[in-house]
């Protein structure tokens, strides 16, 4: 696996599925019991009409995507996670057969720029 790939394949795992998740949850909130507040957004959401609806949507799809950016940004290594006076670098690394790979290897395209480019 390629760090565009890698990019990609998080784009669809923890982002895209992550909004389709959600709004399916609201839609149809899941289980006998189903949370309470869970219900109440779906009851709120399906009381929009179809602009606002789709604002809402908007809003969800802006934060899962900030979301996994800043996360990509932690490990390109951009946005830290550690108090200042510890400095520390972050390795991800796919071991595929007996080749290792960084996929945030800082001589490469950076995983946020990447974030940007693929689909």
């Amino acid at each position: 696996m390629k760090a565009d790939e890698f990019v990609a394949a998080l784009k669809q795992v923890a982002y895209r599925n992550s909004l389709a998740g959600t709004l399916e949850m609201m839609r149809n909130p899941p289980g006998r019991r189903p949370d309470p507040e869970l219900v109440k957004l779906g009851a709120w959401f399906a009381g929009l009409d179809s602009q606002n609806q789709e604002q809402a949507v908007k809003a969800m799809d802006m934060a899962a995507a900030q979301s996994l950016y800043n996360v990509l940004l932690v490990l390109d290594g951009l946005l830290a996670i550690a108090p200042s006076h510890q400095r520390q670098e972050l390795h991800l690394e796919v071991l595929d057969g007996a080749a290792r790979r960084r996929l945030n290897d800082p001589a490469s395209q950076q995983l946020s720029a990447l974030f940007k480019e693929v689909d």
